[in-house]
């Protein structure tokens, strides 16, 4: 995996050294992801015996995301770059009475770096400043999962422990793109893709050996596939 990020950032490097045209763009979006596992994970929790009959108040839903990439125009219709971008979403079970209180809060979150490759198609629409393109990401996923955990007994006794898991996985994004030059230095976009994650099990940070597990000890992965939708702003070099 270390050879991966060595490669993207060699051949990023490369490609802005060699650059005549460049093209910066910030892509706010919302994403749709799968997280099958951590999701079966949270609903044990919630109805683990041992527990009072827990609230799950979320369950990592849909949410936004946020990439900035930098592009260099090669011969037409063809650019190349890189990418960075960051994911989050999060869940959440409860439980409150005049006892007490047990909460779970899981907060996952993933940076994302890689590089990309764009075909724009010959115009084929009646407004020219108006064009569609195919974009294609590629890169590492950085996953972070924080796990809080509290259970207070009131004027009794409290528990409180924060674990934090983490994993790296490979993804592929294909997606196409309708963009509007509004100004000679200026476009707006907007996207759809698929990200096609190759999920890795989540293990406690400084400790790869030991995995998050679910109730029949199989490892919990983050999947973080999925549609993705974007609107983008584009300063033009």
């Amino acid at each position: 995996m270390k050879n991966l990020v060595i490669f993207i950032l060699l051949t990023s490097f490369s490609l802005l050294g060699a650059a005549q045209h460049v093209r910066l763009t910030y892509q706010p979006g919302y994403g749709i992801y799968k997280l099958k596992d951590l999701r079966d994970f949270q609903k044990e929790v919630a109805e683990n015996e041992d527990l009072p009959p827990l609230k799950m108040v979320e369950s990592f839903p849909s949410y936004f995301n946020h990439t900035l990439l930098l592009e260099l125009r090669g011969p037409a219709p063809f650019s190349f770059g890189f990418h960075g971008g960051y994911t989050y979403t999060g869940a959440r079970n409860h439980y409150h009475d005049y006892s007490g209180e047990y909460k779970l809060d899981l907060q996952l979150n993933a940076f994302q770096l890689g590089i990309n490759a764009r075909y724009t198609f010959p115009s084929l629409l009646p407004v020219k400043k108006l064009n569609i393109s195919f974009l294609m990401k590629a890169g590492i996923n950085f996953t972070t999962l924080t796990a809080d955990e509290l259970l207070e007994i009131y004027e009794v006794d409290s528990f409180h422990e924060e674990t934090t898991y983490e994993c790296r996985s490979i993804y592929l994004e294909p997606g196409f793109g309708l963009h509007y030059r509004l100004f000679r230095f200026l476009s707006a976009g907007l996207s759809g893709a698929y990200a096609f994650d190759f999920s890795q099990p989540l293990y406690q940070q400084y400790h790869k050996n030991q995995f998050l597990l679910d109730e029949n000890r199989e490892k919990v992965e983050a999947q973080w596939s999925g549609i993705r939708i974007s609107v983008s702003l584009s300063l033009l070099f």
